[in-house]
């Protein structure tokens, strides 16, 4: 599997032919009216520059701000029994820029008739998170308001649960209604701008409506859920600050794996073995579940053995871990406080990455949005939430 390679932006007289899961469509080099833009820019974000229909089944989409929002950093503070601190804030960087993260557990029931139990967003809700993202690019609605444009996704619980499966999960009908839940009642505060004076307070996904359908044998998953996609999200279709990606490989891998695979097809898009890509584990600790471990070595093996995996896959021709110490060392043996990894693209990334930023090109021209201002439109990102 592998996006068609390419690098050249049409001329206004030319059509690119992208493809969805139900069919080709061509999308025209002339920027298309303004009014139109919040609709046609949804119906892109579900067009692959990949070579059918059925390849496109296999790609999706990284947004790059919201996937450098550590919501799910909190999951090794989750137990079994729902005794979970108040809350949990963290420090990161986000297009560029210094913001914060604090983060109030979501609440679901175990049962039906059991007491409800706090748990903040973890391994299980970025899964959910990324299938309903997924799921997005094949059925959404948008809704524009007063010039405030909202993206809205309806699915059933069992058609959500499909396309987890696509992804290598198997979670069950009742885990999928509980991270759906959690999502929606963990409200993460973000504050940013000038001395982070500015603040955006939400849960995960804002809002929901559910029509439950229900047997005598219980709930069949013909639930019908509609829900509205976070702001950040929004932005990110408008001003086209996401990347495709190969999303039907992750069923091989892990949720460290999987988020690697995402990070590396947006954070960095002009890699090559004399710019090689590096990230640390506590850098990787913040931005995805599932690095828990007790010891940093644990998380770092984790790791190591999801790239092990892409380098088998030709994502990468090889890496390479490096410890690092604190500057000023104790008596006796030094203990890493980080492991740093340094990543050499293989072929199937630097052509995904081709792939990518022509598409990315076709899109900004049909929405009338200039190349060059790229770097300013990923730094509206946050501040398009206080308007």
């Amino acid at each position: 599997m592998g996006a068609t390679a390419g690098t050249t932006t049409p001329t206004a007289t030319q059509e690119t032919k992208f493809h969805t899961v139900r069919e080709e469509v061509y999308v025209p080099a002339k920027p298309i009216a303004a009014e139109s833009a919040a609709v046609v820019a949804l119906d892109l974000f579900g067009s692959f520059l990949v070579n059918s229909t059925e390849e496109a089944k296999n790609f999706g989409n990284v947004l790059v701000g919201w996937d450098q929002i550590p919501k799910f950093s909190a999951d090794h503070l989750n137990n079994k029994d729902g005794v979970v601190p108040n809350d949990h804030s963290v420090n990161f960087r986000i297009s560029g820029q210094e913001a914060k993260l604090t983060l109030f557990p979501g609440t679901y029931y175990p049962t039906k008739k059991s007491k409800p139990m706090r748990r903040f967003p973890g391994v299980k809700e970025q899964l959910v998170e990324q299938a309903l993202i997924q799921h997005a690019t094949i059925q959404a609605e948008e809704q524009t308001v007063n010039g405030d444009t909202s993206y809205y996704v309806t699915f059933t619980i069992n058609a959500l649960a499909r396309q987890l499966k696509a992804m290598g999960s198997t979670m069950s009908n009742t885990q999928i209604r509980q991270a759906l839940d959690v999502l929606s009642s963990s409200v993460m505060t973000l504050s940013y701008g000038d001395d982070l004076k500015l603040d955006n307070r939400d849960t995960i996904l804002p809002s929901f409506d559910r029509n439950n359908k229900s047997t005598k044998e219980g709930n069949n998953g013909d639930d019908i859920w509609r829900v509205k996609l976070h702001a950040l999200i929004v932005q990110s279709i408008l001003k086209v600050t996401y990347r495709q990606y190969p999303i039907g490989e992750l069923k091989d891998y892990s949720p460290v794996g999987a988020a690697l695979m995402r990070r590396i097809h947006y954070i960095v898009t002009n890699v090559s073995e004399g710019q090689p890509y590096k990230f640390t584990v506590q850098e990787m600790k913040l931005l995805t579940a599932g690095l828990n471990h007790v010891r940093l070595s644990g998380s770092m093996n984790a790791i190591k053995k999801e790239l092990e995996r892409m380098q088998a896959d030709n994502y990468l021709v090889r890496f390479t871990v490096e410890e690092i110490f604190p500057e000023v060392r104790g008596r006796g043996r030094p203990v890493p406080i980080d492991y740093r990894f340094t990543l050499y693209p293989g072929p199937q990334w630097i052509k995904n990455m081709k792939a990518g930023s022509m598409r990315m090109n076709v899109i900004e021209q049909r929405l009338g949005l200039r190349r060059s201002q790229r770097p300013e439109r990923h730094e509206q990102m946050m501040l398009s939430l206080s308007n």
